[in-house]
């Protein structure tokens, strides 16, 4: 069940682009994504920013002590839960197996960034996007139509955080729908299929591919 089910929360509709939290702002509520699309990034101070994650359906974010560290904003129109980080803690004190899921939170978290550095930092273009929409598969938030996947970011969001300028995307994109990896359908629309990659990261200095023939129709 919801282990938060007993905490007293809202809900609260962000539109595309807009601000859910900001770096520096007080860590006063965790977020659970209910519908939409949540990216995470850090926006440096000559106005780049570097997406290190995208939040979908069902997923908790948000839950700190002290200033936050990340910015948090809406890819398209998003609804979040809202719980008060002060009341997420009196439930901690409470029911130790909440404490803990919180923790297990964190910790996935902070592995799926982890990952995503070290392919941003070693995988070529094209394989930091084929990495990309194989990810997406497995995805539950994610609108499917017609046996196509919507995505709900823009390209420039993909190329924030795979680290890539647009043109480079775009051209990677191009290579992998030659190769057969994908098709597009429409501005945002993707049907994936062909060849994919297993990423192992074995440790801090090497990284793995291992390609497996595999049908991945998205439907």
């Amino acid at each position: 069940g919801d282990l938060f089910s007993d905490t007293p929360s809202w809900l609260a509709t962000y539109q595309p682009g807009q601000t859910i939290f900001d770096e520096g702002d007080p860590a006063s509520h965790m977020y659970r994504v209910e519908s939409g699309c949540v990216r995470l990034q850090v926006n440096g101070v000559d106005g780049a920013r570097q997406i290190i994650s995208f939040l979908f359906r069902g997923e908790l974010f948000g839950y700190a002590v002290g200033s936050r560290q990340i910015a948090a904003e809406a890819v398209n129109e998003t609804v979040v839960r809202c719980w008060s980080v002060s009341s997420i803690l009196a439930l901690g004190t409470r029911r130790p197996e909440v404490a803990v899921e919180l923790v297990r939170v964190a910790d996935r978290q902070f592995g799926s960034v982890a990952q995503h550095l070290q392919r941003v930092a070693r995988l070529t273009a094209a394989d930091r996007v084929r990495w990309f929409f194989s990810g997406l598969v497995s995805c539950d938030g994610l609108h499917r139509r017609g046996g196509h996947l919507d995505l709900p970011m823009m390209r420039r969001d993909i190329a924030d955080y795979l680290g890539l300028t647009p043109e480079t995307l775009s051209r990677s994109i191009l290579e992998l729908e030659e190769d057969g990896f994908l098709a597009r359908k429409g501005r945002k629309g993707f049907c994936l299929h062909g060849p994919s990659l297993e990423l192992k990261v074995k440790s801090l200095d090497e990284l793995k591919i291992v390609s497996r023939e595999r049908q991945h129709v998205i439907s």
